[in-house]
């Protein structure tokens, strides 16, 4: 499961159902952690298509800041819907350069 660690006003936006998508820059530490869940994802979605069965889906986790495992309240799951890249700049993070837009839907 991939994890990703927010401040409270982001982390605020994903429960709220403002923020859908999160953005990561394209460098090497994101590009091994997004290509394996991405290979996931596709595997997956690939199952999907041939046995039209809707296995479980490929679940990421925000939390708010680094709590402890027993503090859920600051622990969102999500499911990823999709992985692409796009330019940075008209992102939340502003950034001049290519990042990972991973579009996810949270988890009653």
């Amino acid at each position: 499961m991939l994890i990703f660690h927010l401040k409270k006003e982001w982390f605020e936006k994903v429960k709220s159902g403002e923020k859908t998508h999160e953005y990561r820059v394209c460098n090497k530490y994101w590009t091994a952690r997004i290509t394996r869940i991405q290979k996931e994802f596709e595997e997956r979605k690939q199952i999907i298509d041939m046995t039209k069965q809707h296995p479980d889906k490929v679940v990421i986790c925000f939390t708010n800041g680094y709590p402890g495992y027993d503090d859920l309240d600051k622990c969102i799951s999500a499911v990823i819907k999709n992985i692409s890249i796009i330019d940075g700049k008209n992102t939340d993070l502003k950034y001049d350069g290519k990042v990972f837009d991973i579009e996810f839907e949270v988890l009653d």
